[in-house]
């Protein structure tokens, strides 16, 4: 764009300086100046006459593993598989926090944890905060939220810059356009609702609606330990309860067999659900980019007490699965490490709207770009924890004013660091963390400079939540709150 501008300088001073000489040469001047205006263009993704729709598809809990984009063993899952073909994968995608809360501030925010403030259950959203949903709808888009509630519920502020957001309240009303219809009766299967309601969504909108925005969020694989009797046959000793994920209980390898069990088989349901939508999507609106990760993973190491989420930053947790697939939905791999702060500024440049300048999260769209140059910086990524920990095996809620745990990743180890120890893994050679290296001589200078600086706190002052009546049961039976 800057050639391009220089060329209209080059155009207005020939003209006043050699008048005849610019007659002769006005055709060359405006091919060069239409040339890089041209190039310019090719440069940006979508013309803004076109702009794509987004959907953000956030699947609570999901685990790299699960996938078999990025584990080959993973079982066959046909909607997960097809995104994937058509899509960049991110093998090396990170969240900033191990819990629901503060990862999602951080999707919207483009924030790490220690500046958008959002760490702790009774904590909301700073309203001076810019918003990925509100700069998009001040853009001109139409912006759109489903969700299972609970830590997404309105009162922690995710709501702001949605037009509509419905937070499993079927009956809330749609300002858009009337109400969302029900696509027949509520299905017992809580994976698909708020897919259904999305789907409902795209087959109310018409050809002259202006882009949209739309954001999905599920529990249903993260409330893979709560039995649905419409999932699958019971399992011999399956539990329903949270005891032995919050180390509460001891697990027997049976116990911990059928909740593997009742996980993969919740992934797959999704699996279902997801694929409608993303037909939906293809039906009603081509001309989409489709964002899909998860928040968190979830721990199955019994013996090494490496279970359940919160309050852990280990690789099971925080290495998360990422798929963005671009309307032409070439697929392709991209190793360089990334970080869900990213995912704002990634959309905003997608959508050719305004970036804040402040941002933690860097752009990713040059790495969506097959025929693009650009690449992304080898850059450290950070995770924090405020309110969780782990002790004796047992996860406690304890808020603190400085973080229970920091997390450095880089090409040079794994770092994490807490108040009782300090951890470093190798980032190839030892997937599952066992060795720590971190007695080594020297090998952890340079990861604490830089863990206390992603520790210093510059979060604006946020409003408290209170958690009471719904809310509260809600969190309470997700096992957020005791």
């Amino acid at each position: 764009m800057a050639f391009a501008m220089l060329g209209y300088v080059q155009l207005e001073t020939m003209a006043t300086i050699f008048p005849v000489f610019f007659r002769i040469r006005a055709l060359s001047w405006c091919a060069l100046a239409a040339l890089c205006l041209f190039l310019w263009a090719c440069d940006r993704p979508f013309a803004h006459s076109e702009r794509p729709n987004i959907v953000l598809v956030s699947v609570d809990t999901l685990n790299q593993d699960a996938l078999r984009a990025f584990a080959p063993q993973a079982p066959e899952l046909p909607s997960f598989d097809r995104l994937a073909s058509e899509s960049t994968r991110f093998s090396h995608a990170y969240t900033p926090s191990s819990w629901t809360l503060p990862a999602h501030t951080s999707v919207f925010t483009g924030r790490y944890p220690n500046r958008h403030g959002v760490v702790r259950i009774e904590q909301a959203l700073p309203v001076e905060l810019p918003l990925l949903q509100s700069i998009l709808k001040n853009a001109g888009y139409q912006t759109v939220a489903f969700t299972d509630g609970a830590l997404l519920d309105p009162a922690f502020g995710h709501s702001r810059g949605f037009q509509f957001y419905d937070n499993q309240k079927t009956d809330a009303p749609f300002t858009l356009r009337g109400d969302i219809p029900r696509r027949g009766a509520p299905h017992p299967d809580p994976s698909s609702q708020i897919f259904d309601r999305a789907i409902a969504y795209l087959d109310q909108r018409h050809s002259d609606d202006p882009p949209f925005f739309l954001f999905t969020h599920t529990f249903a694989v993260h409330h893979y330990f709560r039995f649905n009797p419409h999932d699958m046959k019971p399992l011999e000793g399956a539990p329903n309860d949270l005891g032995c994920l919050l180390g509460e209980t001891k697990c027997s390898p049976q116990h911990w067999s059928d909740l593997k069990a009742l996980y993969s088989h919740r992934v797959t349901q999704v699996d279902k659900a997801l694929g409608q939508l993303l037909l939906a999507i293809e039906r009603h609106a081509p001309n989409t980019v489709v964002i899909l990760f998860s928040d968190h993973g979830e721990g199955f190491d019994g013996p090494r007490a490496r279970i359940h989420h919160a309050g852990r930053l280990h690789e099971d947790l925080l290495n998360v699965p990422l798929l963005i697939r671009l309307p032409e939905g070439v697929g392709r791999e991209e190793e360089v490490p990334v970080s869900l702060v990213d995912l704002m500024p990634t959309i905003l440049d997608l959508a050719d709207a305004p970036i804040p300048p402040d941002l933690d999260g860097l752009s990713l769209r040059g790495a969506l770009m097959s025929n693009s140059e650009k690449t992304l910086p080898n850059r450290s990524i950070f995770a924090l924890e405020y309110s969780y920990s782990w002790e004796d095996g047992k996860r406690t809620y304890r808020p603190a004013p400085s973080p229970l745990g920091v997390a450095v990743i880089n090409d040079r180890g794994w770092y994490i660091a807490s108040p009782e120890r300090e951890e470093l893994y190798a980032r190839s050679g030892d997937p599952e963390q066992r060795v720590n290296l971190a007695e080594q001589p020297g090998s952890l200078e340079s990861f604490r400079e830089l863990s206390d600086e992603a520790a210093t706190w510059a979060a604006p002052p946020s409003a408290a939540v209170p958690i009471e009546g719904e809310l509260e049961s809600h969190l309470r039976a997700i096992g957020y709150i005791e």
